[in-house]
């Protein structure tokens, strides 16, 4: 194979839209061919600011050179306008209009346009020319004919051809008395070609296109000049494209990137160091390129809260395949839920100060693994085959599925150092906006209709009843939104997607268990999103002396706990019998005596001026006598253990 050098000269043929594109070699690659949208949904052809080129091989001159002597052409076609200094190009089949095209051409329903542009062109001698080396630019003029397309579709894909194609140098250039190049259908030569225009964001569109060119070149050397007395016609066939990339130009010099050529386009992707641990601070060193995982820096920099963080497995991007319908089936599968900043909490019936800590990933869904839905869908499905109906809150779909909930519990206060981890088998309904399949972006409401499950382990060493509830049907509103981004042509959709989840967690302690003779119902709202985690959390000094008679506060300066003794709070020493108070910062009674009278006597202490106390027994009530030193004898109710 020759030197990647292309020549330019062969043909200078605009690759995707029926122009010439430039030959030059894989050394000389041009920059990827980006347009904007001409407001219709397309873009306007040949493209404007683009260059051409050969990927593969060069343009020749051999016909009337010496044996084993040839002329390598490399160019560059460019500079593409409707026509220089107010004259139509000289190319046209047609009258052209201002903007150079017209419907028509030998694609039925499609167009054709004009061009004039410039062929840059570097000359390079072999064999008896070595050492002839030179550049030259051409005016050039064009015609190509496209076949239909339909604007506004993400992805446009037609076949085009080089119909026309003439350029020569003007006159008294000191090498050549004629430099002519012409190519093209019309001419004989036939010249096939095909575009695709991609969009992308900011509302471009990436050019991708090849012309079949069959070029003829003539040439007549000057006298006095290194071709003085040679001439001669040279024909041939050259692919020409759009000057896309090869992965080789597409290094931006930055170790912490993955470079790559797709579609004609360089992308120069960020190198993840993620560890899938979200407690580490990961990144790329871009000295060396090696990743580096530092512990998260949690500190909030209040001294009041004991700052950690919790490990939930860090989800990768949520990247899901078209389901043939351009578009994806929600929930996502294979793809996890999250929450970003937060965890779920049971704070109702425990201790004062003391929380159970949930970290939560919501993952593997599935279209009923055995009941569909569990009972949760409010429409039919066939469970493995068809979750899905139309409809809902919002006007769009409705998705039934089975799932996990995988929880990671975390203690605080008494429960401090309880760890464990539960999965806990999830069923939920989730309703859609409408969308619009096939487009790049579909981005759309959602809501959490309803969602349910519960422990099914009987017999777990710490809860008899453990159970998630959730979801604006249940009276806890959890709407969300969701959009999906096309990755490439043809390619997955990245799902970016989040439900503000109101949820209640219902719990009853086993016997023996951590929360045992514990119970209670939890209601809070939290952010559940596609590639999250749990990560950095600031629990507040617990700062309960266990004395009723102090206010109890952290000092937000030094981080100390404080305890101010105020006689105003209440206080209690369990025994009924007593009216207590707060006197010097601690519960006490004053020193009157009284004796309980019934079937064991007990002596208490008791205030000054007890309880107010019937002296009169109900009928068929039980009763025993409380006798209260130089106050009086009164009546207690031993079953209900009242007075």
């Amino acid at each position: 194979m020759k030197k990647q050098i292309l020549t330019v000269t062969g043909v200078v043929l605009f690759a995707a839209f029926g122009v010439f594109a430039p030959w030059f070699a894989s050394d000389a690659q041009a920059a990827p061919c980006v347009v904007p949208d001409n407001g219709s949904g397309t873009v306007t052809l040949p493209p404007a600011g683009c260059d051409y080129l050969s990927p593969q091989d060069v343009h020749e001159i051999t016909d009337g050179l010496p044996p084993g002597t040839t002329i390598e052409l490399t160019g560059i076609h460019r500079d593409f306008a409707c026509g220089s200094a107010g004259t139509p190009p000289a190319g046209c089949s047609f009258v052209p209009s201002p903007a150079c095209q017209q419907q028509g051409g030998q694609f039925p329903g499609g167009e054709q346009e004009c061009s004039d542009s410039q062929l840059a062109l570097q000359l390079h001698g072999t064999g008896l020319l070595a050492g002839y080396d030179r550049p030259i630019s051409i005016p050039v003029s064009f015609e190509t004919h496209v076949a239909p397309r339909v604007p506004g579709s993400p992805v446009q894909s037609f076949n085009t051809d080089m119909f026309r194609l003439f350029g020569q140098i003007p006159p008294g250039d000191p090498d050549f008395d004629l430099l002519r190049i012409s190519a093209g259908t019309a001419f004989g030569m036939p010249s096939p070609g095909h575009t695709t225009l991609t969009q992308l964001p900011g509302n471009t569109w990436a050019v991708d296109s090849f012309f079949d060119v069959f070029y003829r070149i003539d040439f007549v050397g000057r006298n006095p000049g290194p071709l003085a007395g040679r001439s001669g016609s040279t024909t041939a066939t050259i692919r020409m494209s759009t000057g896309g990339c090869v992965p080789a130009n597409c290094d931006d010099g930055n170790p912490c990137t993955t470079d790559a050529c797709n579609q004609g386009v360089c992308s120069n992707i960020a190198v993840s160091c993620d560890d899938n641990q979200i407690c580490t601070d990961d990144f790329c060193d871009p000295a060396t390129g090696q990743c580096s995982h530092l512990p998260a820096n949690c500190e909030d920099g209040n001294p009041c809260t004991i700052d950690s963080c919790i490990q939930a497995l860090l989800a990768p991007q949520c990247l899901v395949p078209d389901n043939g319908s351009g578009t994806v089936t929600l929930p996502p599968v294979g793809c996890d839920y999250l929450s970003p900043t937060d965890v779920h909490q049971i704070i109702a019936g425990l201790p004062a100060g003391t929380t159970i800590q949930l970290g939560a990933i919501h993952k593997d869904f599935a279209c009923g693994r055995s009941q569909p839905g569990a009972g949760v869908c409010s429409f039919p499905t066939i469970p493995g085959v068809d979750c899905e109906d139309t409809g809902g809150v919002l006007g769009g779909d409705k998705e039934c599925s089975d799932s996990k909930l995988a929880l990671t519990l975390q203690g605080t206060g008494t429960l401090a150092g309880w760890n464990r981890t539960i999965t806990l088998p999830i069923s939920f309904e989730t309703h859609t906006g409408p969308r619009t399949p096939g487009n790049p972006v579909q981005s759309f409401d959602t809501q959490m209709f309803r969602m349910f499950g519960q422990m099914v382990n009987i017999g777990d060493p710490d809860f008899d009843l453990l159970r998630i509830v959730a979801g604006h049907d249940f009276g806890l509103p959890s709407p969300g939104h969701t959009t999906l981004t096309r990755q490439f042509p043809g390619g997955p959709f990245a799902v970016d997607s989040f439900f503000d989840i109101t949820y209640r967690i219902d719990f009853v302690g086993a016997p023996g268990g951590r929360v045992a003779g514990m119970s209670g119902s939890t209601t809070a709202t939290i952010r559940m999103q596609t590639g999250s985690g749990v990560g950095c959390i600031h629990t507040p000094v617990t700062c309960d002396d266990g004395n009723p008679c102090t206010d109890d506060s952290c000092n937000p300066a030094t981080g100390q706990c404080t305890f101010t003794i105020d006689n105003t709070n209440s206080c209690t020493d369990g025994n009924a019998c007593t009216n207590d108070v707060c006197v010097g910062g601690a519960c006490v009674c004053p020193t009157t005596s009284g004796i309980c009278v019934g079937s064991a006597a007990t002596t208490f202490a008791s205030i000054d001026v007890p309880k107010t106390i019937p002296t009169t027994a109900p009928p068929n009530v039980t009763t025993s006598t409380l006798t209260v030193s130089g106050v009086g004898t009164y009546l207690y109710d031993l079953n209900l253990k009242t007075f």
